[in-house]
């Protein structure tokens, strides 16, 4: 039955979501033609490369609010699914809601992988240039050797995939965080909508509140020099990037978990639909 579920989740919330990413693609190699047709003088005028400058400014514009349409329209379809006239269809299924939550998280997980890919790959194709991130990499590694950093290239690699890592699971758990507060929200028989404010609101200081404990017991001068003497040992500032990062996708890895299950709970014993 889970299989089903995640099925109709991509039917449900797929067609969106992947019209939008391929659209990427695609106007990514309109760019990609204008500039060719532009850089070798097969068209070329002030009204032409006037038209080119303002394609390429749209499509800078049009990576940023997809990828902000692409999260709302998760947003808006966990109320619409989940709590109000499609709810009462969803909740009635001879299913559990352990499974229903999980097909979400399927789909949340692919849809973000997808953005993941499509976006880096949408940035070669525009470019005309798909060795752009090698060369970025290259750049990184030439300005940290200038600067006395003897750090490796694969060093600054598995740094850059601990920050992809890290905003692939800050945007899941941003995601579960308004699903956590919208269903405690709708816990309540009346001021529904109000509440779910309330809670998202109360979710983020608490997550704040927990971030600040966690500084004060690093500021602990016992715990600040051993951390200080574990530092010394580093002599690289990007291995501790690494550390840093890790520990915050763990962090931010539990918070989802524990998002998750209050999501599922209020499902499963306070459910109250609009």
């Amino acid at each position: 039955m889970l299989g089903k579920l995640i099925k109709n989740e991509f039917v449900q919330r797929g067609k969106q979501t992947f019209a939008i990413l391929v659209g990427i693609l695609l106007y990514s190699v309109v760019i990609l033609i204008l500039h060719t047709l532009k850089d070798n003088n097969i068209i070329n005028n002030d009204y032409y490369n006037v038209f080119v400058g303002m394609a390429s400014v749209v499509y800078v514009f049009i990576i940023f609010a997809s990828a902000i349409g692409i999260i709302l329209l998760m947003f808006l379809d966990f109320g619409k699914r989940l709590f109000k006239d499609q709810g009462y269809l969803t909740h009635t299924l001879p299913v559990k809601t352990t499974d229903i939550m999980t097909s979400r998280i399927v789909f949340d997980t692919v849809a973000i992988l997808a953005m993941a890919i499509v976006y880096p790959l949408s940035i070669c194709i525009a470019s005309g240039n798909f060795d752009f991130f090698k060369e970025l990499i290259e750049l990184i590694h030439s300005v940290l050797t200038m600067t006395g950093s003897g750090i490796s290239k694969t060093t600054i690699i598995l740094d850059g995939v601990l920050a992809v890592i890290a905003m692939f699971l800050s945007a899941i758990c941003s995601i579960w965080q308004y699903n956590a507060a919208y269903a405690l929200g709708h816990s309540f028989s009346s001021s529904k909508r109000m509440m779910s404010v309330v809670f998202y609101i109360a979710i983020y200081t608490i997550m704040q509140v927990i971030s600040g404990i966690l500084l004060a017991i690093v500021s602990i001068p016992a715990v600040e020099d051993a951390i200080e003497g574990l530092l010394l040992k580093v002599d690289s500032e990007t291995i501790i990037v690494m550390i840093m990062l890790i520990i915050t996708n763990i962090l931010t890895f539990v918070s989802t978990f524990i998002l998750i299950k209050i999501t599922t709970n209020v499902c499963k014993t306070k459910l109250n639909l609009e």
